[in-house]
Parts: C-alpha cells; structure tokens; sequence
C-alpha cells in the first residue's frame, strides 16, 4: 500500500490517457522500444523513431564516460531539434 504522502500510480491515469490520445502509432512504438544510442547509426534516427531521450538509458557517451562526454551528446541530439 501506497504510504499517505505518496499518490498512487493510477492516480496518473487521466493524464497518461489524454497524452496517449495526442500520440501517433510511431510515437507510441518508438517510446516502447527505446534503442540505446550504442545501436543508432544516425542521428537522425532519433527524431525519425521518435525515440528522443531513450538514447541515455545504457551505454556511456563513446568518448567515454565524464561530464563533458556526455554533455556533448546531450548537445548533439538537442542541436538536431
């Protein structure tokens, strides 16, 4: 059980469902599969899969993993906006 000062997931519901209603098919599947920026051949690939902010979620930056590695591919995919 969810403790007092904590909302309950399905509490989201109404928001989810409204956002889920604005997306497009693509929208949806590139959110459901989430590539890792390891597996992205181009960049624009992001934009094109609609899988904006996935590209984080395993693997560090290829320059290695530092504060400047990856502040420069969060550069890179938001210079591509």
């Amino acid at each position: 059980m969810a403790a007092p000062s904590q909302k309950k997931l399905s509490s989201y519901d109404p928001q989810v469902k409204k956002l889920l209603a604005r997306m497009t098919l693509d929208e949806k599947i590139g959110q459901m599969t989430q590539p890792d920026q390891e597996f992205i051949r181009d960049r624009s690939e992001v934009e094109k899969l609609f899988s904006v902010g996935a590209e984080w979620r395993e693997s560090d930056p290829k320059a290695g993993n530092s504060l400047e590695a990856w502040t420069d591919l969060y550069d890179d995919f938001n210079r591509m906006r």
